[in-house]
């Protein structure tokens, strides 16, 4: 049984990551691009949670919840 290696004649940047040739640095870029996003998503997440804690619990607990929140994000 052939492999799909032995059939398809092209590389990985022919096929895969046509920006740039090497995966290395394809990997680096997604990396960055992903982490970017996620930061984006996850802000806002964390950002509505404090928010909400702040009108429902007041300030006195509000430090208290936003000490734990980061240390329970990092």
């Amino acid at each position: 049984m052939a492999t799909y290696s032995k059939l398809v004649h092209e590389t990985c940047y022919e096929l895969g990551h046509t920006w740039h040739p090497s995966c290395s640095k394809t990997s680096f870029d997604m990396f960055i691009s992903s982490a970017i996003a996620s930061f984006k998503i996850y802000g806002v997440v964390y950002l509505t949670n404090l928010i909400a804690k702040e009108c429902l619990l007041g300030n006195e607990k509000l430090d208290f919840h936003a000490k734990e929140d980061l240390v329970r994000a990092l």
